[in-house]
């Protein structure tokens, strides 16, 4: 009876974390589609761009808990706060270097491969145990969006230089694998508005420091176009990382990673009508759509039916 109960708690949970991730998922496709457009159109660095938007972020989590309790952490949280920040600075900077010279299907397969690192992390780590079903979904999942991408019919070559960016790229996943298993973690020991707030004032203070000489002496004013796409992208970023960080909290990886991918497919409209991207729907990407639609519907009938 006992055990039948927490298997009810863990499935109770997996619907709330599902839930939210479906959230989580159509927020990011807009903050994505949004960052694409705002990015093509601004005339200062990215650096500026980047260091603005987390200021923003930054400002909507103090307004956002204003009326939260705060306490200093204890040593350990301290110490993962610091780590935390530190690899996430690095893990922004290399998943940029990466991607901003990469193909768009190349791109978007090692994006994916994030939530393989988390999995495999979160097993060894936190152990997290990822059941060999789990594993199938996910590993199904990844399938379909490797097809998607063969179907789109884009070509790229290997050569030092793209082997260099395919690099950064895959780096970048691996340190932000592990900012979410410490995220996890900060989580059991930390108040959830401590993880949010602490994290982005020592994100913000990287950030500021890496960009000083940028960001202090650029005339804003001459921009107000990047001051408005920072503000709307900053407000955005805030709401991801609030709902992501509800995620984590009481759901699996391997779940979170298998809806994640419904993310492509929810960005293929905005994708088609906005940005003119007509590519991914050809026979193979919508065998590959049909393919993720699929490990998705086997995952949530697995998490979602009670057991009798």
């Amino acid at each position: 009876m006992h055990q039948h109960r927490l298997i009810m708690d863990i499935k109770k949970n997996n619907k709330r974390g599902i839930l939210l991730t479906f959230i989580w998922i159509f927020s990011y496709v807009i903050y994505s589609a949004y960052l694409t457009y705002s990015l093509q159109r601004i005339s200062v660095s990215k650096e500026i761009f980047l260091w603005l938007k987390n200021s923003i972020s930054l400002l909507c989590s103090l307004f956002f808990f204003i009326n939260y309790k705060f306490k200093i952490p204890s040593f350990r949280a301290m110490v993962l706060y610091g780590i935390r920040s530190v690899i996430t600075v690095w893990a922004i900077f290399a998943i940029y270097k990466g991607y901003s010279h990469l193909p768009l299907g190349l791109m978007t397969a090692i994006g994916y491969t994030e939530g393989f690192m988390k999995i495999a992390l979160a097993d060894i780590w936190l152990q997290e145990k990822c059941s060999l079903s789990e594993w199938f979904y996910t590993i199904i999942g990844y399938i379909g969006i490797l097809c998607i991408i063969y179907g789109s019919n884009q070509t790229f070559y290997l050569n030092k230089k793209l082997l260099l960016y395919i690099g950064h790229g895959l780096l970048g996943n691996f340190l932000a694998s592990i900012v979410s298993l410490i995220s996890k973690q900060l989580l059991k020991i930390e108040p959830f508005h401590h993880t949010i707030v602490y994290g982005k004032i020592l994100v913000w203070i990287l950030l500021t420091i890496y960009s000083n000489n940028s960001i202090f002496y650029y005339d804003y004013s001459d921009s107000p176009i990047t001051l408005i796409s920072a503000f709307f992208a900053g407000i955005m970023y805030f709401f991801i990382s609030y709902f992501y960080n509800k995620i984590i909290q009481t759901t699996s990886f391997s779940i979170i990673t298998t809806v994640s991918y419904l993310r492509f497919i929810f960005y293929l409209p905005i994708g088609y009508f906005i940005f003119g991207e007509r590519q991914f729907f050809s026979t193979i990407s919508l065998l590959g759509f049909i393919i993720v639609m699929f490990a998705n519907l086997l995952l949530l009938r697995r998490q979602i039916i009670p057991v009798k």
